[in-house]
This record gives C-alpha cells, sequence and structure tokens, in this order.
C-alpha cells in the first residue's frame, strides 16, 4: 500500500500523468489469515470468471472446457475433493 501511495504521488507530480488523471486505485482490506482475506466491494468492476466466460462465449468454446477435459481422462473426477482435483490439475 506504501508503494502504491508513492507511485500515486509521483504520477501526480508528473504534468503528463497528472493531466490524463492516472492513479493506482487502493481498497481497504480485511486479512483473516496469510492466505485470505476480504476486499471491500468495487463497483463497476468484472472479476476474472466473468472475463473468461465472455471471451468463450464469443470464440465457441466451452465455458467449463477444463472440467470436462479432466472427467474425460480421470474416472470420478466429479466425485473427488477439491485438494484431489488440484493435484490431477498440476499432474496433468
Amino acid at each position: 500500500m506504501q508503494l502504491f501511495g508513492l507511485v500515486n504521488t509521483l504520477l501526480s507530480i508528473d504534468p503528463k500523468t497528472c493531466k490524463r488523471d492516472l492513479s493506482i486505485r487502493r481498497n481497504s482490506i480485511i486479512p483473516l489469515s496469510h492466505m485470505a482475506g476480504l476486499i471491500g466491494i468495487i463497483p463497476n468492476v468484472n472479476t476474472l470468471n466473468e472475463l473468461i466466460k465472455e471471451y468463450r462465449a464469443t470464440s465457441d468454446t466451452l465455458y467449463n472446457c477444463e472440467t470436462k477435459t479432466m472427467a474425460d481422462v480421470f474416472e470420478n473426477y466429479d466425485q473427488c475433493p477439491l485438494l484431489n482435483k488440484v493435484e490431477i490439475f498440476e499432474y496433468s
């Protein structure tokens, strides 16, 4: 966050970037653990999942092609716990 604050300061000082109103938006984040946290609601943004879904809809690609491929290769893939699915995905 401090680095982003410094970059925003530098962007506001430079006449070219100041004219274009460039800055890094900082959002509130609540850490829950070393690996998880909550991020504040960010209006007017798309999730990565939405972007992938839209791209695949325009390119005639199945939305869940990875899951279908894994289910075709490994029996009982749908019944595996999430950790096993990740291991299978990393292995293949």
